[in-house]
């Protein structure tokens, strides 16, 4: 065979990808051609980097990012002297009028946090690169900070000019305002004080609610006294409700999704609620709801409803690919959305997709295609506007062809039918029954035998239905459901199943196909707590963040089958983040040879090609926990650090210690118009799962080979059939969307 040799009397075609490769390269030089290098941008110097000797560290009020954050002076962002990004990045040029009035700002800024004696000793210039042939130069600025002592609070007087009803409120405000003495004088302490106070007023009827501060200091002796004083105001009741801004949305959808009436008792918490609550009809791209407050002697307080109509049909399409460690899969989805169909208050949503997936072995014996074609299609109709708002029906039906886990083909039809009672803001009632036709695609014997794992019973086939009654409760205090700081989250879930009569035999097996009668509960709990970890009474850059989550699915008929999509999993971006989706406690091993080749069992020593699938068998019960801390650091970035810990045991008998999985790492979030783009890395101890597989069904012994676990397996050998590893530490990376919980 001939490799790379050609006639060199006939012309030889070009290599269509190396063509490809050749005209996308093109295309980058000529954007950087037309682009100007960083240090051409300026004629004298650049910042490179702002930094501050004398000042405190990381954790102590005035790092170097803190006293940054006032100055008018700028650093060059990252990388802008590193090829290629020198192109693309905006340089800061050196201003020495700013760096002298900036002096000046950053007196002021340590004193309004409490540093009175603080100076700006003056700035010093560290050339990293001369000027040259049109070049700018680059230096570094150093800022020379002497701090003083830091003063604190030595008093706290809080003067009340009402009755005993409001001075009661003012006491529970200023029990839970972080303005304390024998602490760290802040003006933004003093000032978030001041805004909890009237808050908490306006929250009980008080709505014009006004204080006046006097914060006298004495650098002198490092000590700051506080007066604060609160004028109630009458109380007042929600008066005449003014609408603005509808064109086609009848005035009654708005004032069905308000949480007052008029005559009810004043409470700013209910305007942002019913804020809120217009948001969530998605009729509107601009809500505004304030009280009229121009005269504080009316008792009835008229509200001022802005609002600015949203595009009632939208059509939005998109595309991206799917990657799970094993497959590949390019999707491509379009999506509907009507908000008023033919005029009325149902809600129109619609949903198509197609892509496929590349790698999934669809057959026994290897011989079809290794690419199935997926496909989406979903249609819903909702109605939310009964009951003053309060109710909401929805139904709709839903066709997917996609892989199960990674690794088994299948079909399946969802059709249900719900309600959502609205009892307070806070909680939410949802439920109704739902129908599911479910079919694997082209089953093997193995197939088969690995669903009779999976499901476990006497299940052995490869379709089933199910008919199911679902209810779920939700109670929600967050602060802010995508960004929380604090609050909690409960949902209790329960799922019911009901049994369907055989319909005739199930395909590629001699018997009926079963139903299943089973209970599955779910239980799932989160709060936050924002956290001091630092001197600065007002700053509250971390934030604890819990979870704990189980399931448990109960057949009725002691050991009966259950359906595998409705068992529960664990590991995961939202869950073990040490463990690849769904890879915690044991699973199968199913190999598939190409056809046409030698006998794999022969163990002649000829060649084959053979593809490994693994199906994790789940548990019909699991816990988990999950604890984060999160740190807010700058430019919409954030850093955390968690802790995950589970337990999934196939059945009640056995749940035991040494099924527990635990797994911590770090992770880095961007605040992104989409909403937090996550990075996490996993790193976990190499358990059980990790060396073998609980069965390997038609597999030769030399190809009974565990999956991967982790990225540093460059030292992995066989033994025996067994995969070893000389590294005893598993690691995973995650890229995701949202929060992990």
């Amino acid at each position: 065979m001939q490799h790379g040799i050609s006639d060199p009397g006939r012309p030889v075609a070009d290599d269509p990808s190396s063509t490809w490769l050749r005209r996308v390269l093109f295309v980058f030089l000529a954007i950087l051609a037309a682009c100007t290098p960083a240090r051409k941008e300026v004629q004298t110097d650049i910042v490179r980097r702002l930094r501050f000797e004398g000042n405190g560290g990381l954790l102590s009020g005035q790092n170097d990012l803190q006293l940054r954050t006032p100055m008018e002076q700028k650093q060059s962002p990252p990388l802008t002297f590193t090829w290629p990004f020198m192109y693309l990045t905006a340089p800061a040029p050196l201003s020495l009028d700013s760096l002298h009035t900036d002096a000046r700002r950053l007196e002021v800024w340590y004193a309004e946090h409490g540093w009175f004696d603080a100076k700006v000793q003056g700035w010093e210039l560290r050339r990293v690169r001369k000027r040259y042939d049109g070049r700018a130069g680059v230096v570094d600025v150093i800022g020379h900070v002497a701090t003083g002592p830091l003063s604190l609070i030595r008093k706290v007087e809080v003067r009340g000019h009402g009755k005993q009803s409001s001075n009661t409120v003012i006491g529970a405000a200023m029990h839970r305002a972080p303005l304390k003495a024998d602490t760290p004088f802040d003006l933004d302490t003093v000032h978030e004080t001041q805004a909890i106070v009237v808050d908490e007023l306006e929250d009980n009827t008080f709505a014009y609610a006004q204080t006046d501060l006097t914060v006298d200091a004495y650098p002198d002796e490092n000590v700051v006294d506080i007066t604060l004083d609160v004028i109630p105001g009458i109380s007042a009741r929600f008066g005449e409700v003014r609408i603005h801004g509808l064109t086609r949305v009848d005035e009654a959808v708005v004032r069905g999704a308000l949480s007052f009436h008029s005559g009810d008792a004043f409470r700013i918490s209910v305007l942002r609620a019913s804020q809120q609550r217009l948001f969530e009809t998605k009729l509107f791209s601009l809500v505004d709801v304030k009280p009229d407050l121009s005269d504080p002697t009316r008792a009835d307080v008229p509200i001022d409803i802005n609002v600015t109509e949203a595009r009632f049909r939208r059509l939005r399409a998109g595309a991206g690919v799917v990657f799970d460690y094993y497959t590949v899969g390019p999707r491509a989805n379009l999506e509907f959305r009507d908000l008023r169909l033919f005029g009325s208050d149902l809600q129109l949503e619609a949903k198509a997709g197609a892509g496929a997936i590349i790698g999934v072995v669809q057959d026994g014996d290897g011989a079809g295609s290794n690419v199935l074609v997926t496909g989406l299609g979903s249609l819903r109709l909702e109605d939310p506007w009964l009951a003053g708002s309060k109710l909401g029906l929805e139904t709709g039906a839903t066709f997917n062809q996609d892989v199960q886990f990674g690794t088994l083909p299948f079909w399946s039809i969802d059709a249900d039918f719900g309600l959502r009672y609205k009892f307070s803001r806070y909680t939410t009632f949802t439920g109704g029954p739902r129908f599911q036709y479910f079919r694997y695609l082209q089953p093997s014997d193995a197939t088969i035998e690995a669903a009779r794992l999976q499901f476990g019973g006497d299940f052995n086939g490869t379709t089933y239905r199910l008919l199911s009654l679902d209810a779920a409760i939700a109670v929600d205090y967050r602060d802010d459901p995508i960004t929380t700081r604090r609050g909690s989250y409960w949902r209790l879930g329960a799922r019911q199943s009901l049994p369907i009569p055989p319909i005739g035999p199930a395909p590629n097996s001699g018997t009926p196909d079963p139903g299943f009668l089973y209970t599955k509960v779910e239980a799932e709990v989160k709060a936050f707590w924002p956290i001091k970890l630092m001197r600065r009474q007002s700053n509250f850059p971390f934030v604890l963040a819990g979870r704990a989550h189980g399931t448990a699915v109960v057949p009725w008929a002691k050991d009966a089958a259950l359906p595998y999509p409705e068992l529960a999993f664990l590991g995961g971006p939202n869950s073990l983040r040490g463990f690849r989706s769904n890879q915690v406690g044991p699973y199968d091993c199913i190999c598939s040879y190409k056809s046409g080749r030698p006998n794999p069992q022969s163990n002649n020593g000829q060649a084959y090609d053979v593809t490994r699938t693994y199906l994790p068998r789940g548990g019909a019960f699991a816990i988990e926990a999950e604890a984060e801390i999160r740190y807010d650091w700058a430019y919409n970035i954030s850093f955390a650090m968690f802790g995950d810990v589970g337990l999934l045991a196939r059945n009640w008998s056995d749940i035991k210690l040494s099924s527990i999985r635990g797994s911590g790492g770090v992770g880095v979030r961007y605040m992104s118009p989409v909403g937090p783009v996550r990075l996490d890395v996993g790193f976990r101890p190499v358990y059980d799962e990790d060396k073998a597989a609980a069965s390997y069904i038609g597999c030769n012994p030399l190809d009974r080979l565990p999956r991967g676990y982790d990225v540093l397996t460059s030292g992995r050998r066989v033994r025996e059939g067994l995969g070893e590893r000389s590294f005893p530490m598993a690691l995973n990376l995650f890229i995701a969307i949202g929060q992990a919980f």
